[in-house]
């Protein structure tokens, strides 16, 4: 693999998962993964947009292409979507969690993305089928409450 001209190191996981894709490793789309994973907070493309000019004020950044990118990156499970058209970084590339539980703190905006197992999640599942006759479709969870800090 080439270096990449960033410091940072990226989670070999997650550009396995964009090669498979078919995806260049273009400098937008390392330095949105260099964002979102640097950060406990989610995002919202615009943030992110924004971020990245002030940032990288020698790049040129294209609003509409930090959509496309986030989309993609959330089909490739790279980021999820947590509500309010703002994103997080997937924590879990490689530890065989198959679901998450994502755990954002009303008060202060932190984000936690906890792996958890089909298994867990489908009691949940089960329960808002039987209790709301809801069939649950997506495989997060979000849940807004307080964090041990707050």
């Amino acid at each position: 693999m080439k270096k990449q001209s960033s410091p940072f190191q990226f989670n070999e996981n997650v550009l396995e998962k964009m090669r498979e894709a078919g995806l260049r490793l273009t400098q937008s789309r390392l330095k949105i993964l260099e964002l979102l994973e640097g950060t406990k907070k989610s995002l919202s493309p615009s943030e992110i947009f924004l971020t990245l000019q002030k940032k990288f004020k020698d790049q040129d950044f294209d609003r509409v292409t930090v959509y496309r990118i986030l989309e993609k990156f959330e089909e490739l499970e790279i980021v999820h979507a947590v509500g309010d058209g703002k994103y997080i970084y997937c924590t879990h590339q490689a530890c065989g969690h198959d679901k998450h539980f994502i755990a954002i703190c009303t008060r202060c905006g932190n984000v936690t993305d906890v792996g958890g197992t089909t298994k867990t999640l489908q009691v949940l599942a089960d329960f808002l089928e039987k209790e709301a006759k809801f069939k649950m479709t997506n495989d997060s969870v979000v849940i807004r409450g307080l964090c041990q800090k707050c």
